[in-house]
């Protein structure tokens, strides 16, 4: 997708490289973190929707479900050619922002300001847990690590090898990822 701004002005030529990720990280463990596939220019057969409707509410995004859903129970492929064009308008809560310096800069301080039932993380979680009910699967992805004490996480993920270990698309991503991990109370549903 090509995106472009709120008067079609031409703003990169491709959203997954503007947002600095990489489709073919479509496995479920990847998925369950970091959404890759965006609706609108998404393409899928009944078979899916049979299986992903109804999307439940504590899904994040629709586009985000049927991911998860694809990748657990058929597969996902990627074209690698504008076909559509993205408009992001510049108070988009979410969209195609880009990484700059103010991106990182919006995220520490939203991260600083935040309370604990506005914590992405933990909307990620909501559904993480949603699909697990509703697929009845077991997975030990990492977003179980907020169930349990802080104290406890690092002894957790020391007990997994290293090339099990959650990351984001790109190292600072991951980093944030990680910080949020050991820092974040504990996910009860207070929180949740």
């Amino acid at each position: 997708m090509d995106v472009v701004d709120q008067y079609s002005a031409h703003l990169q030529s491709s959203f997954l490289q503007r947002q600095h990720l990489n489709p073919k990280r479509i496995c479920f463990k990847d998925l369950a973190l970091t959404n890759v596939v965006t609706g609108c220019p998404s393409l899928f057969n009944r078979c899916l929707l049979q299986i992903a409707l109804p999307i439940p509410s504590t899904a994040m995004m629709h586009d985000w479900w049927l991911a998860l859903v694809a990748s657990s129970f058929g597969y996902i492929s990627f074209l690698d050619e504008s076909l559509v064009l993205y408009r992001q308008h510049g108070p988009n809560f979410i969209g195609s922002q880009g990484l700059g310096v103010n991106y990182w800069l919006n995220n520490v301080w939203k991260f600083a300001h935040m309370n604990s039932s506005e914590i992405p993380l933990y909307s990620v979680l909501r559904q993480y847990q949603t699909f697990q009910k509703c697929y009845s699967l077991n997975s030990d992805t990492f977003l179980n690590l907020l169930t349990i004490e802080r104290a406890k996480r690092c002894q957790a993920l020391l007990k997994v090898p290293f090339s099990r270990w959650p990351c984001k698309h790109g190292m600072l991503r991951s980093i944030g990822l990680y910080i949020r991990l050991f820092t974040l109370p504990i996910a009860t549903c207070d929180n949740l």
